[in-house]
C-alpha cells in the first residue's frame, strides 16, 4: 500500500523513454537483424517481455554506454512465450510467429488473458494460420504459420495493434500483405507509427482509404532512437496544470507520432498556461474550464485527464474511446471508481464519461489500480489534490511503463509514503 498526501509539485522532471517505440523498435530490428541499432530503449515489464520473445526467437544483440545492436535476427517461434502484462507484445508477436513453422504458445497474467485477440486470429487464420485460442483471448497457441497468402480482412475496431501486428507480418514476406479493413480504427496514430517505422527499416507501404498494404519486405539496417513518452510524460503534464504547481518536462520530442502527444494541446483547451520552448514544456495552473474531449485516437489519456475534468469548473465530457474497455482494466469503470471514491463527479457512458468538476478531491479513501498501471499514476496525481489522503492498493503496477514514478513524484515534492510490508 502506498499513501499519498496534499502537495504542491513544482520542478524538473524527464519521462522515461517511450513503450510504443521500443516494442517496435525492438520487433522491427530483429526482423531485419545485423546492422541495427536501439538507442534509449525503455526498461520496463512490458518491453523486457518482448525483449526476452525475441531473443527465444533468435534474436541476439550486444549492448555499449545503453545501445542494443542486434547481431543476428528472429528465425524460429518462440516455443513457449510469457507475455506478462503486455498485450502490444501480445498482439505484435503473435503475427511474428505466425511466420515460423513450429509450435509457439503464447499466454500472460491473470489480466491479459482477459484481451480480446480474437479480430487478429481470425486475420490470420484467413491468411493460412492454424491457431488456436481460449474463446478468443489467450492463450494463444500457433501450431502452424501463414501461408503464401497476401490478402486478408480486419476488425480493428477493438484494438489498433491487430492492424499493427498485420503490417509487421507483412514486411516479414516477400508478397508482404493487403489487409483491408471492415470497421472503424480507434487510436490511428499507433498505426502511423508503425508505418513510419517500417519505412525507415525499408519496407514499402501504400494507403487507400480502408486498405493497408506493405509491398516489400523490411530489409534495411535501421537506428532507431527512441524519443521521450508522451504517454507517460501526460500524468505530469497534467499534475504542471492543477492549482499550485508548475513542472517543466525535459526531452520532449516530437520525432515520431505519439498519440498521447495530443495531452499538450489538450491542457491548453482546459485552460492551463503552457509554454514550450525547444525540447522542454513548461506547464502551470491557470483557472481550468471542463471541456468535451474525443479520446478515439489517445484513450490512453482517460485516466489522467478525468483527473483533470474532475478538478475543471463545469462540466466535462470525454468521449469517443468505447475501446477502454479492452485495456488493462476496463478504463472507463476502474477510473470511474478512481474519481468517485476520492469526491469527484463521474458518471460513465458508453465511450467514456461525464465529469462535474470539484474545487478539489476530499481524498480520504483507498482506491485499487487493478494492477493498471495508467490508473495507479492517475491515483496518485489525484492524491496530491485531495484534502486528506489516498491510499493506493497496486501502486506497483507503475513498473509495466515508468518504473521511476513515484521517485519522480517525490523529486518534485509529492508527499509520498509507502508502508512496509
Amino acid at each position: 500500500m502506498l499513501t499519498v498526501s496534499r502537495s504542491n509539485l513544482i520542478g524538473k522532471v524527464t519521462p522515461p523513454s517511450s513503450k510504443s517505440v521500443t516494442h517496435r523498435a525492438y520487433i522491427i530490428s530483429s526482423i531485419v537483424g545485423e546492422g541495427c541499432k536501439i538507442t534509449n530503449p525503455l526498461i520496463s515489464e512490458d518491453t523486457d517481455a518482448t525483449l526476452e520473445i525475441l531473443k527465444k526467437m533468435g534474436m541476439k544483440y550486444k549492448e555499449s554506454n545503453g545501445v542494443k545492436i542486434i547481431s543476428n535476427k528472429i528465425e524460429h517461434g518462440a516455443g513457449f512465450a510469457d507475455c506478462k502484462n503486455s498485450g502490444t507484445s501480445m498482439r505484435l508477436l503473435t503475427a511474428v510467429a505466425a511466420c515460423f513453422k513450429g509450435q509457439t504458445t503464447f499466454t500472460g497474467d491473470s489480466s491479459l488473458v482477459r484481451r480480446p485477440i480474437a479480430e487478429l486470429v481470425d486475420a490470420l487464420r484467413e491468411l493460412g494460420a492454424d491457431i488456436e485460442t481460449s474463446n478468443g483471448f489467450p492463450p494463444v497457441k500457433i501450431k502452424k504459420p501463414v501461408k503464401e497468402i497476401r490478402k486478408c480482412m480486419l476488425d480493428a475496431s477493438k484494438s489498433s495493434q491487430f492492424l499493427s501486428a498485420l503490417l509487421i507480418l507483412g514486411s516479414m514476406r516477400k508478397i508482404g500483405i493487403e489487409v483491408e479493413l471492415i470497421e472503424s480504427l480507434p487510436s490511428r496514430p499507433y498505426v502511423d507509427l508503425t508505418v513510419q517505422m517500417l519505412q525507415e527499416a525499408g519496407a514499402k507501404l501504400t494507403i487507400n482509404d480502408n486498405i493497408y498494404s506493405v509491398d516489400h519486405p523490411a530489409s534495411k539496417p535501421v537506428s532507431f532512437n527512441v524519443p521521450a513518452d508522451f504517454s507517460s510524460a501526460a500524468f505530469f503534464v497534467v499534475a504542471g496544470a492543477l492549482r499550485g504547481n508548475s513542472i517543466s518536462i525535459e526531452n520532449i520530442d516530437y520525432s515520431y507520432p505519439q498519440a498521447d502527444a495530443a495531452i499538450v494541446d489538450i491542457v491548453k483547451q482546459f485552460g492551463a498556461d503552457v509554454k514550450e520552448n525547444g525540447d522542454n514544456l513548461l506547464v502551470k495552473f491557470k483557472e481550468l474550464k471542463g471541456q468535451d474531449i474525443d479520446l478515439k485516437d489517445s484513450p490512453d489519456l482517460f485516466p489522467i485527464l478525468s483527473v483533470l475534468a474532475g478538478l475543471s469548473d463545469g462540466e466535462s465530457n470525454l468521449y469517443g474511446a468505447s475501446h477502454l474497455k479492452y485495456k488493462e482494466t476496463n478504463r472507463i469503470k476502474t477510473t470511474g471508481e478512481l474519481i468517485s471514491n476520492i469526491g469527484g463527479k463521474f458518471k460513465e457512458t458508453k465511450e467514456g464519461a461525464v465529469i462535474q468538476g470539484v474545487s478539489q478531491y476530499s481524498g480520504n479513501a483507498t482506491v485499487n489500480s487493478y494492477g493498471d498501471h495508467r490508473i495507479a499514476m492517475a491515483a496518485a496525481i489525484a492524491g496530491t489534490q485531495s484534502i486528506l489522503p489516498i491510499k493506493i492498493m497496486g501502486y506497483e503496477a507503475v513498473s509495466v511503463s515508468y518504473r521511476n514514478f513515484f521517485k519522480d513524484l517525490k523529486t518534485l515534492g509529492g508527499n509520498v509514503k509507502e508502508e512496509k510490508k
